[in-house]
This record gives C-alpha cells, structure tokens and sequence, in this order.
C-alpha cells in the first residue's frame, strides 16, 4: 500500500510540473477582411515576413515556479504569418507572388516585438501582451513605411494555460495586423 501511495504521489508531482514547464506558443493569429476587395487594379505582391526579434523568448507566465516558467513563440512562426497573411491580401484582390516570380511591389511585414508580462497585484493574474509590427512596401522608387501596436489584458484566476496563452498572444497579434489590413494609406501606395 505505502508503495501505491508513493507511486500516485510522484504520479501527481510529475503531472504538476510538465504543467508548469516552458511554453511553445504557436502561432496562428486569425485574420479577417471584408468581403469587397480592396484592390482598384491587379497588383502582383511579393511577400516577406520577418523576425526582427533578438529571441523567440517572449516573458515568463508567473507562477510558483518562476525559473520554468519561459514562453516563447514556435519556430514556424513566419511560415505562419506568411500563409495567413497571403490569404488576407488574396481576400484583398491582390496576388501574391511565388518565390522568384516577378513581382509590382514588395511588402515586408516585420515583427520587432512580442512581449508577455504577468502581474498579480491582488487575487487576479493580469496578463499584459504588446505586439509591434512595422510595414515597409517597396514599389519602384519609392517606399511607404507603417507601424502598427496593440496591446491586450486579460485576467485570470491561476497562471493561465498553453491554450489560453496562444489565443492571448495571437489575439494581441491578430489586432496588429488586422490594422495593417485597414490601413488605406498602405493600400494606396500599393495600388498607385
């Protein structure tokens, strides 16, 4: 019996602290467009996402255990962006170029920073996520650069989970390019 009981306890230690390991973040931010497209001539894009980021590392979660508690975004992270992103500008009426087909313009969407903090003044977890994204398009001569920003809060009883962080921070992703995809000025660059 002393063994069961031994066994079920380190059973239960080990489930406690895979949940509290270091996080893969996924990244897959849904993106939404309207149904009208936007494009007033057929305009061929070459699209590039890019990782301005020094790491992959984008905060801690909090918790008890403070030294594995490490979130980071997946390594898939800009095949990701690059396939919903296309889909979006398709939505758009635009056409995105396979590699080293020729193309009217260049988008570039970087990614300089995805940050996660989590703050427990009270009872609550108040998790904070920052994205900024930067935009440069290239078309002939000349250049339009965009930045665009959000910030998301949620709060939360305990640490949140996996899940419940990958939809925060894809969430927090999803609003910064979703303010790409209304930007009119950069659409009006593209289409000049």
């Amino acid at each position: 019996m002393k063994i069961t009981n031994t066994f079920f306890t380190l059973l239960m230690l080990t489930i406690a602290s895979c949940a509290l390991s270091p996080q893969i973040i996924v990244i897959n931010p849904e993106l939404f467009v309207e149904n009208s497209s936007v494009a007033t001539k057929p305009v061929i894009l070459r699209l590039d996402v890019v990782d301005g980021r020094s790491s992959e590392y984008i905060g801690k979660r909090g918790g008890v255990y403070e030294s594995t508690s490490d979130i980071s975004t997946d390594a898939n992270m800009k095949a990701s962006l690059e396939r919903n992103l296309s889909s979006a500008l398709n939505s758009l009426g635009y056409t995105v170029a396979r590699k080293n087909e020729t193309s009217d313009a260049t988008l570039t969407v970087r990614i300089n920073k995805i940050d996660y903090t989590v703050n427990k003044p009270k009872v609550l977890y108040t998790v904070e996520t920052k994205v900024e994204i930067q935009a440069v398009c290239l078309k002939g001569s000349r250049e339009f650069t965009g930045g665009y920003n959000a910030i998301r809060k949620k709060e939360f009883v305990k640490v949140p989970s996996m899940g419940q962080n990958e939809t925060i921070v894809n969430e927090a992703l999803a609003v910064a390019l979703q303010s790409m995809l209304n930007d009119k000025d950069l659409f009006s660059f593209i289409d000049g």
